[in-house]
């Protein structure tokens, strides 16, 4: 996948630089509501165009991901909570598991159970 990605890029590459080089001619572009006008070559402003458009999505799109990403910050802190809270249940187990009145093997055996005369 990274190789397609790497070639992907330079595909990419290739057709901007040659998309400037076919169109080196100079444009002029008048920003309407500013009395602005720019002269410059128009393979830079047709890539500049694409480049800040790229930018503007790319920052829409991150700031639209942040609820989700400040959701997985705190399902990982519980988690991890989570995990300590395992450790020392475990450990308080293991702790008990040897206590003579707690162990398994000093429990009275019943000889019935409760659901089975229920039924």
């Amino acid at each position: 996948m990274k190789a397609f990605s790497w070639l992907l890029t330079i595909i990419l590459l290739l057709l901007a630089l040659s998309f400037a080089l076919a169109n080196r001619q100079s444009a002029t572009v008048s920003l309407w509501p500013f009395d602005i006008e720019l002269m410059a070559p128009l393979y830079l402003i047709s890539l500049g165009t694409l480049f800040t458009g790229l930018l503007i999505g790319a920052a829409f799109g991150w700031i639209g991901t942040l609820s989700h990403r400040f959701e997985a910050r705190r399902l990982r802190k519980d988690i991890a909570g989570l995990r300590d809270k395992i450790e020392e249940l475990q450990h308080a187990a293991r702790k008990h598991e040897h206590h003579p009145i707690l162990s398994a093997s000093n429990r009275p055996k019943l000889k019935w159970r409760f659901w089975e005369n229920n039924l």
